[in-house]
């Protein structure tokens, strides 16, 4: 970009992301019986390729069963819980998310933590631990009870206790809340602004 042009500044309004993932399994979970794709996918409101996609990977998996059709038919037989298995196309599980997901469920159970202790009850690392409570802190879920001073750690409290699933922290360093299926921070109320470079 030359020397002292401004980028322009873009607003763009908050809206609802889609887990197609959580989606799909609560649907899934609610299933009486085997099930086809295109009920599957009218009922989520996802699309059928991106259904079949996820369905592919519960099957590699072991948490369902499938029989030949036409249609095609699907069984739950490992209901992993509430939170939708994230599976590779292999059938292996995804890991990434594991940790925050524990932080939350130990948080909701300590109710008053510092990050060692949360680092100490569900084995996420400290350094993911201590970015999950700073935005935890700004969309008002915790508050610092004790700041932390030479050496010793803060101490915070959770104040926020919205239900199972944790706060997502997306791409944009947005918080998206699982629960209430909205972004709590920054307000969404508010519109963001974002620089974005080459546009005329």
């Amino acid at each position: 970009m030359a020397a002292g042009r401004k980028s322009p500044v873009v607003l763009m309004k908050w809206r609802r992301p889609l887990d197609y993932r959580q989606a799909v399994w609560d649907e899934i979970r609610r299933a009486e019986g085997a099930f086809a794709e295109p009920w599957l996918s009218n009922t989520a409101k996802v699309q059928i390729r991106t259904v079949r996609s996820y369905l592919q990977c519960l099957v590699a998996g072991g948490i369902l069963s499938s029989e030949d059709g036409p249609p095609r038919l699907y069984r739950l037989v490992h209901n992993t819980g509430l939170h939708a298995p994230r599976i590779r196309p292999n059938g292996t599980a995804v890991e990434q998310g594991r940790g925050r997901a524990s932080a939350w469920l130990a948080m909701r159970v300590l109710k008053r933590f510092t990050v060692r202790e949360l680092h100490a009850a569900c084995g996420a690392t400290e350094v993911d631990i201590k970015s999950f409570c700073k935005h935890l802190l700004k969309a008002g879920y915790l508050k610092a009870a004790v700041k932390g001073a030479g050496g010793a750690p803060s101490t915070y409290l959770l104040i926020r206790n919205t239900g199972p699933l944790p706060p997502q922290v997306t791409r944009i360093k947005c918080v998206y809340d699982q629960n209430l299926g909205e972004v709590t921070w920054p307000t969404a109320q508010v519109e963001a602004e974002a620089v974005v470079d080459g546009l005329p």
